[in-house]
């Protein structure tokens, strides 16, 4: 691209600079990673965030670290909600498992 060319073209905002750098540098899916822990309290709740906390996204599956077994146990069967309440506020399937530890 000529210099000239550069001077007439638009100018680009600060959110779509970072979104193509991102993309360029294949960071895009540990961003999204880390917001889905960020995201953990307002999908599971405030009661069940006291008891809980995300730690990581690893290959689609998310660590949950719980207080206690009993905690453990009701989150397993709250697994499919909390997935599906996940990917929605991400906007894709990013995370197919949580683990509970």
């Amino acid at each position: 691209m000529k210099f000239r060319d550069q001077i007439n073209r638009q100018p680009e905002s600060l959110g779509t600079i970072l979104t193509r750098a991102l993309k360029q540098k294949g960071w895009n899916r540990t961003l999204s990673e880390n917001q889905a822990c960020l995201d953990w309290e307002r999908a599971v709740g405030e009661k069940i965030a006291l008891q809980s906390k995300a730690l990581r996204v690893e290959n689609g599956v998310m660590l949950v670290k719980v207080s206690s077994p009993v905690w453990r146990m009701e989150l397993h069967y709250l697994k499919p909600m909390i997935l599906k309440k996940l990917n929605s506020a991400l906007n894709n399937n990013l995370i197919n498992d949580i683990k509970f530890v």
